[in-house]
């Protein structure tokens, strides 16, 4: 079974891109691994495709909190090289934009 499971948030802006029939986003969508000192970014390239990718143009941006589900791809490109994929299957909207937003100042207690 090919399925990853990922929680993060938009690296960049949502672009929208017609590919023959279909339209398709490539998100750049950023997790972070371990703790204090040792704590890093890692990057994942992930696609989603037509109804879906253009729910993710609309509703989402830079520093969109995302839940993901997919399934890894392996690949050569044009220069030879290995690449890795993420086929977006489903999405969830789980937080804020990370711009900061801040309703606190908006709670009565």
């Amino acid at each position: 079974m090919n399925i990853v499971n990922l929680v993060g948030r938009l690296g960049k802006d949502v672009e929208l891109r017609q590919v023959g029939e279909n339209k398709v986003t490539s998100l750049a969508l950023a997790t972070t691994d371990g703790f204090g000192d040792n704590k890093k970014t890692n990057w994942h390239n992930v696609s989603f495709w037509n109804k879906q990718a253009e729910a993710l143009e609309n509703y989402c941006s830079k520093g969109s909190q995302l839940a993901i589900t997919g399934s890894i791809d392996y690949y050569q490109d044009k220069e030879g090289n290995y690449r890795t994929q993420i086929k977006g299957i489903s999405f969830e909207f789980i937080g804020g934009s990370g711009q900061g937003n801040n309703f606190d100042d908006d709670i009565p207690f």
